[in-house]
Order: C-alpha cells, then sequence, then structure tokens
C-alpha cells in the first residue's frame, strides 16, 4: 500500500474518533440548550482547534499566512 493511502486512512481515523468525540463533553452542560452546545462545538472544532493544531505541527505556520493580503484569504474562509 502506498503511503498516501495509509497517511489518508490514518486521519480518516482521526477524524472519526474526533467525530465520535464530539457529544463526550456535553454530559455536563445538560443545562445548555442544544443551540449553545453546538454554537460551542462549532466554533471550537471549526475555527478554534483547525488553527491552533496548524500552528503546532506546521513550520512558519503564521510566516506562511501572513504572506497573503487579506482580500486573499477572505473568500476562503
Amino acid at each position: 500500500m502506498s503511503n498516501a493511502i495509509t497517511m489518508g486512512i490514518f486521519w480518516h481515523l482521526i477524524g472519526a474518533a474526533s467525530a465520535a468525540c464530539f457529544y463526550a463533553p456535553f454530559k455536563k452542560v445538560k443545562k445548555w440548550s442544544w443551540e449553545t452546545m453546538w454554537s460551542v462545538g462549532g466554533i471550537v472544532s471549526w475555527i478554534i482547534l483547525p488553527w491552533a493544531i496548524s500552528a503546532l505541527l506546521l513550520p512558519n505556520f503564521w510566516a506562511y499566512y501572513s504572506s497573503f493580503s487579506l482580500s486573499t484569504l477572505l473568500p476562503v474562509f
């Protein structure tokens, strides 16, 4: 099996485990409305974690993104 396929399977497993763990912390916040839980979960998992993990794992992450203009980056997000 090629390295790309192996890494694809690995990252798929990481994504599946992350999706399965999404609801685990919500046992502690049963009094919250579902909108609040989804808002907090969405902000953390769609905005904060991708940037934080990318900054930790990728060398020169901030230098790379600062090399683009804001008008180039905004349509992507």
